[in-house]
């Protein structure tokens, strides 16, 4: 895995993560850039925080969206496989198929999305993109609070597996052909119009061992 060392953030809080990223700083480089193709906000603001000062503030309209903030510093995969962590700060309506946390090979709608973190219908779930495979659990998304995400892709460029935590709670895991993933993304997609939403992003890191949800 390329090592990045993720302005803002603070290593003793990531576990020797390879991207370790408060946002402690103006603008959301130098390691993440937007990824989205609908009109969004996307900004660093220093009204709400998990830790420090800073997070990542995502604003959608009411169309459907695909609203991110992407890095590809920390690929390829060490050993072909790596750890996520993010605490988010969701205030999105739930609706149809919702998308928080995706790795895929690339930026845009490629088909390769592998979904940790995802929802249908307020239940959060996995889900494989190019075959639509998915789990969904009984577990809600939680909105009006800081919740941590945690989440293990393996087996990269072949078959593998991958496996997402809700603060330390299992959501579920998946089997199958996992792509060359090159790209980690964090933010909100969907695929039909709904309300106006915001969510808030903090304390992400990418790493090659499990990161837990400190600080």
């Amino acid at each position: 895995m390329a090592g990045t060392s993720g302005a803002g953030g603070a290593a003793s809080a990531c576990n020797g993560a390879f991207l370790c990223d408060s946002f402690e700083r103006t603008m959301l480089g130098p390691d993440w850039m937007p990824d989205n193709t609908a009109p969004t906000v996307i900004e660093v603001v220093t009204n709400k925080a998990h830790s420090g000062t800073n997070s990542v503030h995502i604003k959608f309209g009411t169309g459907t969206t695909q609203s991110y903030i992407s890095e590809s510093k920390t690929f390829p995969a060490m050993g072909n496989a790596f750890w996520g962590r993010v605490w988010i700060f969701s205030m999105a309506p739930a609706g149809g198929h919702q998308i928080y946390v995706e790795a895929r090979v690339g930026a845009g709608s490629d088909k390769t999305g592998v979904r940790p973190v995802n929802t249908h219908a307020a239940n959060l779930g996995l889900n494989l993109e190019s075959s639509d495979v998915s789990v969904n659990s009984s577990l809600k998304m939680s909105m009006g609070s800081w919740v941590c995400y945690e989440w293990q892709i393996t087996g990269i460029g072949g078959m593998g597996t991958f496996t997402a935590w809700v603060d330390g709670a299992m959501i579920g895991t998946e089997n199958g052909a996992i792509p060359n993933l090159g790209r980690q993304r964090i933010g909100f997609q969907r695929y039909m119009a709904g309300s106006v939403g915001e969510m808030w992003i903090d304390d992400v890191a990418i790493g090659d061992k499990r990161i837990n949800c400190t600080p």
